[in-house]
């Protein structure tokens, strides 16, 4: 996945602009990158754009992981990201989610492994499935149990749109 594709489908997940989004994935990333052993974050960072992989270097200091819970994580992320922790916690799932996409096959539960269980609910929505975004025209459309919801768009006069220079779906109203 390239840097454009990680950042759109933060901004996307988050309901937030791309500058913004860009922000609240550096703070993540950042923070994930203090909380996972310095060789987990090397197997991580060889996956991602050379944009990510600069927020992902471990250093000497952070060789070792830091011990602290979800709540701090969470925490961590707004004060780097500057939002408040609610909004913190939204990226966090945005982000753990668009990387489980852009990384191969179990890194991204190597990557869980070593989170304790109270990060549970930070890292589930991003195991769990139809969580994905698929292709660039993703129509967000979910049929769960015979009924039509419609997740984060906009429908206007009989169309779906994914927000600024997205294609139409027409849905034919």
């Amino acid at each position: 996945m390239d840097y454009d594709t990680f950042v759109d489908q933060v901004a996307q997940r988050t309901g937030t602009p791309a500058v913004r989004a860009v922000e609240l994935t550096g703070a993540a990333l950042e923070t994930l990158a203090e909380r996972l052993t310095g060789g987990e974050v090397l197997d991580l960072a060889v996956q991602l754009p050379a944009q990510l992989q600069v927020v992902l270097k471990p250093g000497p200091d952070n060789e070792a992981a830091q011990r602290f819970g979800a709540a701090e994580f969470v925490t961590r992320v707004a004060v780097r990201a500057r939002v408040d922790e609610s909004t913190a916690r939204v990226a966090v799932r945005a982000v753990f989610t668009t990387l489980r996409e852009a990384i191969r096959g179990g890194e991204f539960d190597d990557v869980a492994v070593q989170l304790p269980r109270e990060y549970r609910e930070l890292v589930e929505p991003a195991l769990a499935p139809g969580s994905a975004l698929r292709g660039p025209e993703r129509s967000r459309i979910h049929l769960r149990d015979g009924s039509l919801r419609l997740s984060p768009a906009v429908v206007d006069q009989g169309r779906l749109t994914q927000g600024v220079g997205a294609r139409p779906l027409h849905l034919g109203v």
